[in-house]
């Protein structure tokens, strides 16, 4: 004889029943119920990314209902950057020196400001985490319990290094033998600089860490040299200076105004020929430089084919009668200049 369906649909119900009350037994109790009078709280990341030495980032711990007194969070503070070193936390423009914000009565929010603080080393981005901790006194929004904001290292948003050789000027004329000091003046604004490497046509003459940025050139050889200075930063960024022009000699040139003679007189209205003879044993004479009484009557370039020993000529017509000092200048490719001897002539008056 079959049961009856409703008393077979009653049997299964049964079983069922009794299988999950001893599941239900089985399992750990869960946790217990919270007070639907605890006020609720989350967190956002309302501003998430920083840049390093230009902006900050922010959180917002928000609450779901205000409330008649202040309401103390307890936050959890994680990520890969370290607090105090890679940035501050602050909140209404001060410090944040414990891991509690205060959400005053009355208010819906507050705002955790993410201040990044500038280093010189390139490190890589960094994250910033708060977690809202659970407490007696609240609770924590299912969706909002953490937020996450990012660092962004931007250790080159830091202007690079200034620097100028301030010494020595630009054409100067050294002895061979003689000690040659360089100096410079660099500068970085927030930073320090590292270190001023100084260079003579390339190649490296010394290098200063402190300033004053100086070093001495005890070996330059003979010859014509463009320094540079080369300025490097704490970031590792660097520049380099404007070019100064110096030249190492051991040799000058030689000049001779061999016309007119000393004493010698001319008539009013008559052309005066001035002859200059120069040389120099190593350098080309690049010009010859005629004067008299001191004011520069003409300068006469000599072609770069042409030979030592060099004689030119200038022809001058004087304005006035009088006694005028005659005297002539030789400047080689090492801009070095030397002086002729002088001459005395009489030119008489109309």
């Amino acid at each position: 004889m079959k049961k009856p369906h409703f008393l077979k649909l009653f049997g299964i119900v049964a079983t069922t029943l009794i299988a999950g009350s001893r599941l239900q037994a089985q399992m750990p109790p869960g946790p217990p119920p919270v007070s639907s009078d605890l006020p609720s709280v989350g967190i956002l990341a309302t501003d998430p990314t920083a840049l390093e030495g230009t902006s900050s980032a922010a959180f917002t711990l928000l609450l779901a209902q205000s409330t008649t007194n202040d309401l103390a969070v307890n936050l959890a503070i994680s990520g890969t950057a370290s607090n105090t070193v890679d940035y501050e936390l602050m909140t209404n423009g001060v410090v944040l020196k414990t891991n509690v914000v205060t959400i005053p009565k009355g208010f819906l929010a507050v705002d955790i400001l993410v201040q990044p603080l500038s280093d010189t080393v390139n490190r890589g981005n960094k994250t910033v985490v708060l977690g809202v901790m659970t407490n007696t006194n609240y609770q924590v929004l299912a969706g909002e319990r953490h937020a996450t904001v990012t660092i962004v290292d931007d250790v080159f948003n830091i202007p690079p290094p200034t620097v100028e050789i301030t010494s020595p000027t630009n054409d100067s004329v050294f002895w061979f033998g003689a000690p040659i000091t360089l100096t410079a003046d660099a500068s970085d604004p927030g930073i320090s600089i590292r270190s001023v490497t100084f260079y003579a046509n390339d190649d490296i003459v010394g290098k200063a860490t402190t300033s004053p940025y100086s070093v001495v050139w005890t070996n330059a050889r003979p010859g014509r040299y463009t320094l540079s200075a080369l300025a490097f930063d704490v970031a590792n960024q660097s520049t380099l200076s404007a070019p100064v022009k110096i030249s190492v000699t051991n040799v000058v040139p030689a000049v001779l105004l061999s016309s007119p003679t000393n004493g010698s007189n001319f008539a009013s209205g008559q052309s005066v020929t001035l002859e200059a003879d120069s040389s120099d044993a190593k350098n080309a004479i690049t010009n010859v430089t005629f004067y008299a009484n001191g004011r520069v009557l003409d300068s006469v370039a000599i072609p770069l084919t042409a030979t030592s020993p060099y004689t030119n000529t200038f022809t001058w017509t004087p304005a006035h009668g009088g006694f005028y000092f005659l005297q002539a200048s030789a400047t080689d490719t090492l801009k070095n200049k030397v002086y002729s001897n002088q001459v005395r002539i009489n030119v008489s008056r109309p």
